[in-house]
């Protein structure tokens, strides 16, 4: 595995990619430089540093991240890193007979890995390493709401692609559990299966679109609010009827928004 520096990213490729040697550091360079572009506009829209740690891996070199065993975009607050696929092709929830569409996907995945790291920074910028709060999906939610805020200013193409394709999967699959609750008590769970999978997916496009919804009627400034409004200090002890109960109050309809989730499934079971 090699090592270049460029800009806001410090980039790790596999140098054994079928494209090899100096041509595999030109495609790391051009797979960071989206990213990169991402963590400058956060940088001057939330005012903050975040530089972070860029990793294109082929599948010989994915077990040396100590992430999970398949190929997906997947991110590590601590170490500010996303670790993303050299191909969509070798990962299995985003490959396909469609290669457009799967590096359309590769690239919305890979920003919203993008959004956990700023949000670490943005919001426990003198404890990087803050434990994860019990409350795991409002983190889920606040990466797609800065990833669909930045395509949206910067490729609002591939935001429309990213708010279709939540619908489409939403609309599309059949989840085990739908409420937010759900989220939290079986996510270490769900990618032990087929169906666990599933469930994630479905969970994490519900996001997006609501991240879509919280955008239109806000833009970015609703991270500013979270910031100052909400008591962070303890964020260890929140519980998600605290939270929906005080975003609430900064956002009417996240009270709303749970119910129809809870809903998806009481109706079915």
């Amino acid at each position: 595995m090699a090592r270049v520096e460029a800009g806001r990213a410090t980039v790790f490729f596999s140098v054994h990619d079928d494209q090899g040697g100096a041509r595999g550091e030109a495609a790391a360079r051009r797979m960071a430089e989206p990213l990169g572009a991402a963590a400058d506009f956060f940088a001057e829209r939330l005012d903050g540093d975040f530089h972070f740690n860029f990793a294109l891996l082929s599948p010989r070199d994915w077990g040396r991240t100590g992430g999970p065993p398949y190929p997906l975009p997947w991110h590590s607050q601590p170490d500010r890193l996303v670790v993303v696929p050299v191909r969509p092709d070798i990962s299995p929830m985003v490959g396909g007979p469609d290669r457009a569409r799967a590096r359309r996907t590769l690239d919305v995945m890979s920003v919203h890995q993008l959004g956990h790291i700023v949000t670490a920074a943005y919001f426990h910028p003198a404890d990087f390493r803050a434990p994860e709060p019990p409350v795991r999906w409002f983190d889920e939610l606040l990466a797609s709401y800065l990833a669909y805020t930045y395509l949206q200013e910067h490729d609002p193409e591939l935001a429309e692609f990213m708010e279709d394709y939540a619908r489409e999967v939403t609309l599309g699959t059949e989840p085990r559990f739908s409420s937010l609750a759900h989220y939290d008590a079986f996510r270490e769970t769900y990618l032990s299966s087929t169906q666990g999978a599933t469930d994630l997916s479905w969970y994490h496009n519900a996001f997006n679109l609501r991240a879509a919804q919280l955008y239109r009627r806000h833009g970015s400034d609703l991270m500013h609010r979270f910031r100052s409004e909400l008591p962070w200090s303890r964020i260890e002890s929140w519980t998600t009827d605290e939270l929906l109960g005080l975003l609430d109050e900064l956002s009417p309809g996240f009270l709303a928004w749970a119910e129809e989730m809870a809903e998806v499934t009481r109706r079915r079971y």
